[in-house]
């Protein structure tokens, strides 16, 4: 006798623990970003926080999308469409951040968007 029940997945853990981290960081990153810069070293502790911040938000991003595509059923042209998209989102992250510190606080859109539609 065979039943034609549908297979239990699991929950996506990993996804899930990625998630945890990725907010921590994207919360630290907005949060740097809309503060002003003190000046001279402080302005350069501050570049290097918001860099190292912004650096590893998109490395987890991006290995969300790695357990997505492992894990998950991502066709194969989105792979690689990410492949190229993420570097240049991180890219643009980083500039905005810089127009953030230079007074053009509308800015701050961009770095606020661009992780929220990877993840």
């Amino acid at each position: 006798m065979t039943t034609n029940s549908p297979t239990q997945r699991s929950a996506p853990v990993g996804a899930l623990l990625f998630l945890v981290v990725a907010c921590g960081f994207y919360v630290a990153m907005l949060v740097g970003a809309a503060t002003p810069l003190g000046g001279g070293e402080a302005a350069m502790s501050d570049a290097f926080a918001s860099l190292y911040l912004t650096f590893g938000l998109w490395i987890v991003l991006a290995l969300m999308l790695v357990n997505g595509g492992l894990m998950g059923e991502m066709p194969r042209w989105s792979a690689i469409l990410a492949v190229f998209l993420v570097p240049l989102s991180g890219v643009a992250a980083f500039v905005a951040i810089d127009m953030c510190s230079r007074h053009m606080q509308w800015a701050i859109i961009f770095p606020a968007a661009l992780p929220l539609l990877i993840a």
